[in-house]
């Protein structure tokens, strides 16, 4: 129970935490139970940090030497690890300690020479131990006293010597299964073992050169199947007592040198056993020993009979007469050259009869009374014609395969219960009449390798239930049209390596095939000079078709491929269409494979794909394009392929995987750019850093990237491109950043605290400027007589003085704030078409008045066009006295004070009239005649 427990919990704890794909030499499979692949990658240690989720290791076929703690500390659910065909010479005491949850662990063909007490510490759940291969001599007495729950153990080719080293193995309580098989061990004695779980049910001792196999005690007694089979050498077999192996089922003595007397003997000796399967292959018997009836006579319970590889020629009628409970029986690899009527009418149980690799020219004749026979093996003999005749057989399976028939025919009153016929391997010219009605239960047939030329219209007309049709590598030209009437439930079609032109496919070919779902023409001969649209498609009856295989056509390739070849085919998920010489594809092609899923088009010399030509295979999960000389992948930015999780691109011509062109592959699990030309520059910045980081996408075989370009770098890893010298040092950005920020914000703060004034002068000035500047060289008439620039507070006296004197009594034209700005329009737009539609600007200035932010920009706006144009175009009027050192900040209206002449409103009532009349004057002062028009 704390088992599963543990598991989950420590599931739910790493499933949120991130790790790359990118491991160095390892391939991952699967979202879930990760499967890592390292095997034959030339690793001479384990990679580091495997993702702790791994459920299965593979790291077989390398060149590790030895293995410690570090290596697998974090792999806690892993429950398979292969660490077979390595150089293992040392493992560390504890390496295994925290994988609990391993149940699996392979270690065969290393160079492990002992195995300490220490060596499997934490394996608690291991039930299978595979060391087989290696150079073990010693074995400590607690080597496997942590292993708990252990049941099969193999050490097979290690060079024990004793039965005795042996003990701590046999004393395992949970073992069901020991494997010693040729570890040069000279006898096989029960008195040198002490002990034995009572669950060990097999041992395979097997190809050691026994001299002695001697059973004096019954410590064996529980043991199901024994095998001493290839002991090389002559052997002396001694059982005490009978029922000291009474529980022994299978017994394998095959390929020992050993007299049929002897092996009468060693059956004797088994009296109280009751065994069920025995191998007696490759011992030189022949029937005139006649051993099989006796053996059959002492083990009525004998079900599987072996005896292959021995000198057979015929048996007599008599033979098998024991052997009615026999339900298989091998005699392959014999010299029957004759099986008459009667030579197996005994076997009345059996299933199973292999007579392959024999001489036999005819069927046994007896076929139709072996009525419990279902699968019959008559491969490799010289059959030449095979009839089946009109009787009736339960017989399921029939192998003819790689005889030398040139006809074979079933009869029509016959019947048949096959389901898998094969064919395969012989010389069949014509089937045009081979299948009748007696075959209708057939499901599978193998004609491949025959020397079939045509097809002929309802060849196949009674094999309703037919399933599997394979008449690949024969020389098919001609298929008559309605040649697969008949075939309603055929799921598989096969016929690659063929002569299958052009020619021989047309609109009737695939006619009654409508549940067909896999389609093979590999290897045929089609070829199209065009990709223009086709009169007649071949393919439109498989409305049931979910894959076709059109790789490598003969000759020069199939070079095109026309835009309704796949016309009909809305079912269609997979298409193999590599090495065909195509050197485009349509865009429309694929528009009638709505429900594609995978398509490989490799080896094909395409250079550059149309970007719409997948526009239509949204559910695209598979793509496989290598070495067809593309330069770019650009075409998957907009070929919707929402979908895809595996591309394959290897071998072609890419300098570099973009950040766009991912984008464009949401799904995308595994991607596949293995001899490319990459470029060792930080074009590849993003593609290096993605690797690196992305938890989603594994991108294959990634550290054996080399780099093509540039020449200094060409054949370095990419792996070894130090991304780093792209990016500019954050450090010294973040830094440089800071030290601006600091220096411009104490700067600003104490311009700001010391000279105020000036920085708000200079902030309108520069506003003035700006608006001189834009109504600068633009001419009209003007408007007003005068802008008048004043304070709100002031506007009292502006009203009750200044507009009815120059207004009323003068008849001037005055431009007033209140009174003639435009509604809706910006205040500072409408202060310069005020100033630049009057001839003059009157400023009223008072302490309010050099307060005002705008009153500011009206005179300044004003002495612009005093000191830019020349113009004398402002007039002062003063309410008040003000001292100089409040018209400090105003340098410009200091320079027009002292430069020019401005009014003081007088304090006597009687001096108004003087001044008004002098307003009165310096707006009628006269100026040149190009100044009667006003700048605007």
């Amino acid at each position: 129970m704390w088992f599963p427990l543990l598991n989950c919990l420590v599931l739910f704890h790493l499933v949120t935490r991130g790790g790359s794909y990118a491991i160095k030499g390892c391939e991952v499979h699967r979202q879930y139970n990760l499967k890592v692949l390292c095997y034959n990658r030339n690793l001479s240690k384990v990679p580091p940090q495997l993702p702790v989720l791994t459920f299965m290791l593979d790291l077989s076929q390398n060149n590790i030497k030895s293995i410690n703690q570090a290596d697998f500390h974090n792999l806690t659910i892993l429950q398979k690890l292969n660490i077979s065909d390595n150089c293992i010479q040392y493992i560390e005491n504890g390496t295994f300690s925290k994988m609990a949850a391993l149940e699996l662990l392979n270690l065969t063909r290393n160079r492990i020479g002992s195995l300490s007490s220490h060596t499997f510490k934490g394996l608690q759940n291991l039930s299978t131990l595979l060391l087989d291969n290696n150079n073990i001599v010693t074995i400590e007495s607690k080597a496997f006293s942590h292993l708990f729950n252990l049941k099969t153990l193999s050490l097979s080719f290690n060079s024990l010597y004793q039965l005795k080293s042996l003990n701590p193995v046999f004393q395992i309580r949970t073992l069901r299964e020991i494997n010693i098989a040729n570890c040069s061990l000279q006898t096989f004695s029960t008195e040198d073992i002490v002990n034995v779980s009572a669950s060990l049910q097999s041992i395979d001792a097997s190809r050691n050169p026994f001299s002695v196999i001697s059973f004096t005690t019954n410590i064996l007694q529980n043991l199901t199947t024994l095998d001493i089979s290839f002991t090389q050498r002559p052997i002396l077999w001694y059982v005490k007592e009978p029922c000291f192996l009474r529980g022994l089922k299978k017994l394998n003595i095959k390929g020992n040198t050993i007299k049929p007397s002897a092996i009468m003997d060693i059956i004797k000796n088994l009296s109280c056993s009751s065994l069920e399967e025995l191998n007696l292959g490759y011992l030189n018997l022949t029937d005139s020993d006649n051993l099989i009836q006796e053996l059959c006579l002492r083990n009525p319970e004998l079900q599987i009979l072996k005896l292959m590889g021995n000198w057979y020629t015929e048996f007599k009628n008599n033979t098998f007469q024991n052997c009615s409970f026999v339900k298989v029986l091998d005699l392959a690899h014999n010299r029957v050259h004759h099986a008459p009527g009667s030579t197996f009418q005994h076997l009345t149980s059996i299933r199973e009869l292999s007579l392959a690799n024999n001489s036999l020219d005819a069927l046994p004749g007896d076929l139709p009374l072996m009525t419990s026979l279902q699968k019959l093996n008559l491969s490799y003999n010289h059959l030449n014609e095979v009839t089946l005749n009109k009787s009736n057989s339960t017989l399921k399976e029939l192998d003819l395969s790689g005889n030398k028939m040139t006809f074979f025919t079933a009869s029509a009153q016959g019947n048949w219960s096959l389901q898998d016929l094969n064919l395969r391997e012989n010389y069949l010219l014509d089937i045009t009449h081979s299948f009748a009605s007696s075959l209708s239960m057939l499901q599978r047939l193998t004609l491949s390798k025959n020397k079939l030329s045509s097809l002929s219209i309802h060849t196949f007309e009674y094999l309703t239930l037919l399933k599997h049709l394979n008449l690949a590598d024969n020389q098919i030209e001609v298929i008559d049209p309605g040649a697969f009437y008949g075939l309603d439930n055929l799921y598989t079609l096969i016929m690659g390596s063929n002569k299958i032109t052009r020619n021989t496919l047309h609109n009737m070919t695939f006619q009654g095939l409508g549940s067909l779902h896999e389609l093979q023409l590999f290897g045929n001969y089609l070829y199209y000079d065009s990709s223009k649209f086709l009169d007649t498609v071949p393919f439109f009856p498989l409305k049931s078709l979910k894959m076709i295989t059109l790789n490598s056509q003969g000759h020069n390739g199939m070079q095109n491929l026309p835009i309704n070849f796949f016309e009909g085919l809305v079912a269609l998920e997979k298409i193999h269409a590599g090495h065909l010489a195509l050197s485009s594809i349509d865009s429309r092609t694929f528009s009638y494979t709505p429900w594609l899923k995978e398509l490989d088009i490799s080896e094909n010399p395409f250079k550059s794909l149309d970007p719409f030509l997948l526009k239509n295979a949204q559910y695209l999960t598979e793509l496989h394009i290598s070495q067809t000389h593309l330069e770019s992948l650009d075409f998957l930015i907009h070929s919707n392929m929402t979908h895809l999780m595996l591309l394959r691109a290897e071998g072609n011509q890419l300098n570099s995987f973009t950040a766009q062109q991912h984008a464009a592959l949401p799904s995308l699990r595994f991607l596949d750019l293995r001899n490319n030309p990459l470029t060792c520059n930080c074009d590849n910045q993003w593609f290096i850093d993605w690797v690196y980081n992305d938890t989603k996408t594994q991108v294959l075989h990634f550290y054996e990237y080399t780099c093509a370009y540039p020449p200094a770098a060409k054949n370095t890893k990419l792996s070894a491109f130090k991304i780093s010298s792209c990016r500019l040092d954050d450090t010294f950005i973040l830094f440089l950043t800071s030290t601006l920020f600091i220096s411009t914000f104490l700067i600003s703060a104490t311009v700001w605290n010391f000279w105020r004034w000036h920085v708000i002068y200079a902030y309108y000035i520069t506003l003035a400027y700006l608006y001189n500047r834009k109504w600068q060289g633009k001419k009209r008439k003007c408007k007003y007589d005068a802008f008048i620039s004043y304070n709100c507070h002031d506007e009292k006296w502006v009203f009750g003085q200044l507009v009815p004197n120059l207004e009323g009594r003068y008849n001037w034209r005055l431009c007033l704030h209140h009174r003639d700005f435009e509604p809706g329009k910006a205040i500072v737009d409408n202060i310069v078409d005020g100033i630049y539609s009057s001839r003059k600007t009157i400023c009223v200035i008072s302490r309010h008045y050099l307060e005002s932010e705008w009153c500011s920009k009206e005179i300044q706006l004003a002495s612009f066009r005093l000191f830019e144009e020349h113009t004398d175009v402002l007039i002062l009027l003063f309410l008040e006295q003000i001292p100089d050192h409040q018209l400090s900040p105003y340098h410009q209206i200091r320079k027009v004070i002292k430069k020019k002449t401005y009014l003081i409103w007088p304090r006597e009532r009687n001096a108004t009239c003087v001044f008004w009349y002098r307003v009165s004057q310096a707006l009628q002062t006269e100026e040149r005649e190009e100044d009667l028009n006003c700048l605007l």
